[in-house]
């Protein structure tokens, strides 16, 4: 938990209170959901389904740039520098 989840959660006293709308239940933690005024299920808002697009995009990047990649630089013993993956180095 890093990045905008822990500040979320280290700043959560003072959005508490600053921004009263903010619920105590699970449907309080879809913080766009509350600062925008959404009602509905936060499972279904438009943040909510833009995520799982990011979601599905960044999964579609690390297979297009890695797999096929590694797996060629493998069989050949180089170094995988070519295609997507010379911009996307993950170190995983």
């Amino acid at each position: 938990m890093y990045g905008i989840p822990l500040t979320i959660c280290q700043l959560g006293i003072w959005l508490g209170t600053t921004f009263p709308l903010l619920k105590d239940t699970h449907a309080g933690g879809h913080l766009w959901n509350d600062l925008t005024g959404w009602s509905g299920d936060p499972h279904l808002s438009p943040f909510h389904l833009a995520s799982y697009v990011a979601i599905g995009a960044g999964f579609w990047l690390i297979v297009a740039a890695t797999w096929k990649v590694l797996h060629e630089a493998a069989q050949k013993d180089k170094l995988a520098t070519a295609g997507l993956y010379a911009w996307v180095c993950h170190p995983q």
